[in-house]
């Protein structure tokens, strides 16, 4: 008689954290799965139950990940006050979930002591989604055309000034739902 074992194995993630600055709460922290059996739970020291969680003041975050397979893993990290430059400022965000759960549903840039000029989004084609010349208009996850954009990298184009000087900043964000 030939017996089978499986070996089942705890859920592996990484915690991806931004740090707050200047006391914003600005700071974040992303559960990122890289195995699992699903569905997936988090349980955040925050009440929190979703992947992500944001707007943090800088302090001690630990999440305990849960599988299908009910085995679970716990993680903890500390997101840090850099208090850099705080006379001027810009937080852009790596990660949203526009899964309306009211929480880090728009990608918004967070700007001190700078002039906001526009915000554009791309996806990888180079399609343009979204354009905000608004300073607290951020983007929803969702197409010009009104669709839900799916989960992947983004890329985004911010205009600002500082002083005299307009500033092009370029880069990528992800969008989860």
């Amino acid at each position: 008689m030939i017996t089978y074992l499986t070996i089942i194995t705890s859920p592996q993630f990484t915690l991806i954290k931004e740090d707050d600055n200047c006391d914003e709460h600005v700071g974040s922290v992303l559960a990122n799965i890289t195995t699992s059996n699903p569905p997936v739970t988090y349980t955040w020291n925050t009440g929190s139950s979703d992947s992500i969680i944001s707007n943090l003041p800088a302090g001690t975050y630990t999440v305990s990940v849960n599988d299908g397979s009910g085995c679970a893993k716990t993680s903890t990290t500390e997101v840090l006050d850099l208090q850099l430059d705080c006379e001027f400022f810009i937080f852009i965000p790596s990660v949203f979930t526009p899964n309306g759960d009211g929480q880090n549903d728009e990608f918004i840039i967070q700007l001190k002591g700078l002039e906001f000029i526009s915000l554009e989004i791309y996806d990888r084609w180079g399609l343009k989604l979204f354009e905000s010349t608004q300073k607290n208009k951020g983007w929803d996850g969702r197409t010009t055309t009104g669709s839900e954009a799916t989960d992947g990298t983004y890329f985004f184009i911010l205009n600002y000034k500082k002083a005299d000087e307009s500033i092009a900043k370029k880069g990528t964000l992800t969008l989860l739902r």
